[in-house]
């Protein structure tokens, strides 16, 4: 489990730098934050255990690259 959330993350890196090099910085921003934002409710309020993976899945994507796109994008 630990490893996925690695090692997932680097696959939509270099698709979120290209998207904000089309769309614009702020709105991919925008974009992983509605999502990390969506799964926060997704996971709080499962009633199984599927649910709860699904929402945590979505935080732990968009989460750790939300770390990585500020880094990328504002210190390049």
């Amino acid at each position: 489990m630990s490893l996925s959330y690695v090692y997932l993350p680097i696959n939509l890196t270099p698709i979120a730098g290209r998207l904000s090099d089309i769309y614009g910085k702020k709105r991919v921003y925008l974009v992983i934050m509605i999502v990390y934002a969506a799964g926060v409710p997704i996971a709080g309020f499962s009633t199984n255990i599927s649910t709860m993976l699904i929402g945590r899945g979505l935080q732990k994507y968009v989460g750790r690259s939300r770390c990585r796109y500020i880094i990328i994008s504002y210190c390049v």
